[in-house]
């Protein structure tokens, strides 16, 4: 999750994310990324 917490921090400093409520993620695999952003709270829907 430390590698994909990265990520995230990465997203918000390219990204104007306080627009945003919902995420979908597409591909989510085991979800590691859907638990970041649902921990930064948003909304998330994880489709694998």
């Amino acid at each position: 999750v430390k590698h994909f917490t990265h990520i995230f921090n990465n997203l918000k400093n390219r990204f104007d994310l306080s627009n945003y409520e919902n995420i979908i993620d597409i591909g989510c695999g085991t979800g590691a990324m859907c638990n970041v952003f649902y921990e930064q709270g948003l909304t998330v829907t994880g489709i694998d």
